[in-house]
């Protein structure tokens, strides 16, 4: 009897916790929980064309909810890519180039709290070498193929998913701080 009532304390304080501390709130839960989405970026090194192909990645991760608000969180990934989303296409000796496809997991998703209205485009970035590592510099301003030989020629994306988000009682990762 004593473990029962422990485990009925446990259970009543664990739910007044949420929802006194704000982790208890109702929020769209999207239909579409996750997506596939192939790409394909054409470019030019040293006038040689090259492609690059691969499958971009997105999972809903449930709520979040902070001191300034509370949103849905995805997780986007390129399938067997680097964490960072980009993807080295020469390293000379200023730097190193890479494409940043400039994917964002809620305009795939089709999340209405999505800031991003417009279809991402990759670009290309230069990270200077440098002899401190936790030194990073790195521009976007250069003429990659007057410098470099390096030049995007063209890309796919796949659309965004067709979503529906209902509103629901949820529980969310509480995360201290406002940024």
């Amino acid at each position: 009897m004593k473990k029962q009532k422990l485990i009925a304390s446990v259970a009543i304080i664990t739910m007044a916790m949420s929802l006194f501390t704000g982790c208890a709130v109702k929020m769209g839960v999207p239909e579409v929980r996750d997506g596939r989405f192939d790409f394909s970026v054409t470019y030019e090194v040293n006038g040689e064309e090259q492609t690059y192909t691969g499958v971009y990645v997105c999972k809903y991760e449930g709520v979040s909810v902070a001191l300034d608000g509370k949103g849905r969180s995805w997780n986007g990934y390129i399938e067997n890519g680097r964490p960072d989303g980009m993807v080295e296409i020469q390293n000379n000796d200023d730097g190193k180039i890479y494409i940043d496809f400039k994917f964002n997991p809620l305009y795939f998703m089709s999340d209405p709290n999505s800031v991003i209205f417009e279809i991402p485009e990759p670009e290309l970035i230069l990270v200077y070498h440098s002899e401190d590592p936790d030194f990073v510099h790195f521009s976007q301003e250069v003429d990659f193929l007057a410098d470099y030989g390096v030049q995007l020629i063209s890309y796919t994306y796949s659309d965004p998913v067709e979503n529906s988000f209902e509103e629901k009682w949820v529980l969310g990762n509480f995360e201290m701080g406002i940024n």
